[in-house]
């Protein structure tokens, strides 16, 4: 189990929206390319943004959430499994499930805000991304950033969205509460897996000298379909595995906060 850590909430600009676009871009071109009938998902730490809240230690010892600003308490502050139940909409795909799992019950709690309204900005890549894109790149981040839940728009002005996700998407939502450490996962039972910035809090850094990654990341590999895909940010796959996309972000001591997607054989 992790210990001495603020439970997922140690990588503040990793969660926030648009964090990995490139390989969630990628990946709806990809089922695009290859069409699926139906897709189960699952999201391994999804996070939360902390531009709107402090991590604070209470007299118990627990930590709990302050909020800084109260309008971020009407909007979803967690975004990764909506990107990818985005990705399979605009694939085409209307046959999906996602398995939401975190171990901060506060970051399952915001995905079940309502009415479910998001709300993200068009300079997301500025606090999360190389500054100095490409024309290209830029061009990109643009049709991503209008491309998110476009028909569901309830405000579009200067650089800013708000959007409701519909509730036919909320219902393929399942929410779970558990350590992917101690919780089994079915083998081969995924399309896909996501994971990002998340095994760095069972590196020994987090979990007094004990490394836990290659023991996570082989269990998140097996759960993939032959087929299926992985995003991750540690990049370390045993196997037959087919690298299909990169998004640059800077790096911390702890966390590396890029992101691979890779496709397994």
């Amino acid at each position: 189990m992790v210990t001495n850590t603020l439970r997922g909430w140690l990588t503040e600009t990793s969660t926030g929206f648009g964090r990995h676009y490139k390989v969630f871009h990628a990946l709806e071109k990809e089922l695009i390319k290859n069409p699926k009938g139906s897709l189960d998902c699952l999201v391994v730490g999804p996070g939360l943004e902390l531009h709107h809240a402090n991590p604070v230690k209470k007299p118990n010892g627990e930590w709990a959430l302050v909020e800084k600003a109260s309008s971020s308490k009407r909007y979803i502050n967690s975004y990764q499994v909506f990107e990818l139940a985005n990705a399979a909409r605009n694939a085409g795909i209307e046959d999906y499930y996602i398995t939401a799992l975190d171990i901060n019950p506060d970051v399952l709690d915001e995905m079940r805000k309502r009415p479910a309204l998001i709300r993200f900005y068009r300079d997301f890549w500025e606090k999360c991304h190389h500054i100095h894109a490409s024309l290209e790149e830029m061009d990109e981040m643009q049709q991503y950033f209008e491309s998110f839940f476009r028909s569901n728009t309830l405000y579009a002005e200067g650089g800013e969205r708000i959007v409701e996700i519909p509730d036919d998407v909320l219902s393929r939502v399942h929410l779970h509460e558990g350590d992917i450490l101690a919780d089994e996962l079915p083998p081969e039972s995924y399309d896909i897996v996501v994971c990002t910035v998340v095994l760095s809090h069972y590196s020994r850094e987090c979990t007094h000298g004990v490394d836990h990654v290659p023991e996570v990341m082989e269990k998140l590999c097996n759960a993939v379909k032959p087929g299926g895909f992985h995003i991750n940010s540690e990049l370390v796959f045993p196997g037959d595995w087919e690298h299909i996309a990169y998004s640059p972000g800077r790096s911390t001591t702890m966390h590396q906060q890029y992101a691979h997607m890779m496709q397994k054989g």
